[in-house]
């Protein structure tokens, strides 16, 4: 399965953090079997989806160069509660799964989607 990186780190003083979001997300698609064909990545706060590499990524959905999105974590591709909705649905018509290692399921699936939407409020008010 193609797969496509999402990385977001909040702002510029965590390049690094970048960087270590990718090399944990290449080995762990590398044991799961899939084929990274693209990272798309973000130094901006995640309560907007307004986010270069995030439109970016949102643009590539329908060239269907990949099956699936992979995170780190569901905070990493959102932390507004009211966006998950759209963000999930958005996934869903174009038929890529968001996955990520910490999550039992697709990000967006339907039980887990309230789950990633309380765990993006939380992480927005308290982390």
């Amino acid at each position: 399965m193609k797969a496509a990186l999402y990385l977001r780190v909040a702002n510029d003083d965590q390049n690094e953090a970048i960087s270590a979001q990718e090399l944990y997300l290449r080995d762990w698609a590398n044991k799961q079997g899939y084929e990274v064909t693209s990272a798309f990545h973000d130094m901006a706060p995640g309560t907007s989806l307004e986010r270069p590499g995030l439109q970016t990524l949102l643009s590539a959905l329908d060239s269907k160069q990949f099956d699936a999105v992979l995170v780190k974590g569901a905070d990493r591709l959102l932390r507004n509660l009211q966006l998950v909705p759209k963000l999930a649905d958005t996934f869903q018509r174009a038929g890529v799964r968001v996955i990520s290692p910490s999550e039992p399921d697709d990000v967006f699936g339907t039980a887990q989607q309230v789950l990633t939407a309380l765990n993006a409020e939380w992480s927005k008010q308290f982390c």
